[in-house]
């Protein structure tokens, strides 16, 4: 179980106080790639199930069919799998083959007894869970720290729209996993109420507190699978 205590986290808004605790089991995340959901984490993907000859003719008429050049190599670049599929509806997930294919879905509705393609594309596997959503981890500019250091200072950059807003009042709940070679922080940020637009989000400064000091050890930003080490700000952003 993953307890996060917010005290032990200094932010800018922590929900109600600086005293809430926001308990989270591991039963209750999971990863997500777009309208993928894999319930365990890390990822079992050996779980899913493989394409078998209903699920490979619908994919052979996303990459043969009228939309086969839009979809091209996606019959190729990806070990595929079966993630959802009711009597009219197919969700298929394919796992790249090298880590810079990255992973991608495909969507399709039944007509007329045959499996039409909807939407196809590229997504992330991040971590998520009901009632919140992932934030990209950074460095604080000018505030990298030492191998003596047991407090970090980050910025986090929340990935749902948010109507660029930070997440003052909304609580921030950072998990945090030590081991001899490395400090994995997932972020995870309190959805927000009602509808929101896209203009981008801000960078948010949070400060964690380690168990031991850094040392050696790598730094990740574990919302997404695989782990990506931690660094600066995207000049970008």
């Amino acid at each position: 179980m993953f307890i996060i205590v917010c005290s032990a986290v200094t932010l800018t808004g922590c929900g109600s106080g600086a005293l809430d605790v926001v308990s989270l089991t591991t039963s209750e995340l999971r990863l997500s790639c777009g309208p993928v959901t894999l319930e365990s984490l890390p990822p079992a993907f050996e779980e899913l199930p493989p394409l078998d000859p209903d699920a490979r003719a619908a994919l052979d008429e996303l990459v043969n069919g009228p939309t086969g050049r839009e979809a091209a190599g996606f019959d190729q670049d990806y070990d595929w799998s079966v993630a959802s599929r009711t009597d009219d509806q197919l969700v298929l997930f394919g796992r790249g083959t090298t880590p810079e294919s990255g992973a991608v879905n495909a969507q399709f509705v039944r007509e007329n007894g045959t499996w039409t393609p909807r939407s196809w594309g590229g997504c992330n596997i991040e971590v998520d869970v009901d009632g919140f959503g992932p934030a990209r981890v950074a460095l604080e500019p000018d505030l990298a720290p030492s191998a003596a250091s047991s407090e970090l200072s980050l910025v986090i950059n929340e990935r749902a729209c948010a109507s660029g807003r930070a997440p003052t009042g909304r609580d921030v709940v950072p998990i945090v996993t030590e081991t001899d070679e490395t400090i994995s922080i997932a972020v995870l940020v309190e959805s927000t109420d009602g509808d929101a637009d896209c203009p981008g989000n801000p960078w948010h400064p949070i400060t964690i507190t380690l168990e031991e000091p850094l040392g050696s050890r790598q730094l990740l930003d574990a919302h997404t699978f695989p782990p990506r080490p931690i660094g600066p700000v995207p000049v970008a952003d």
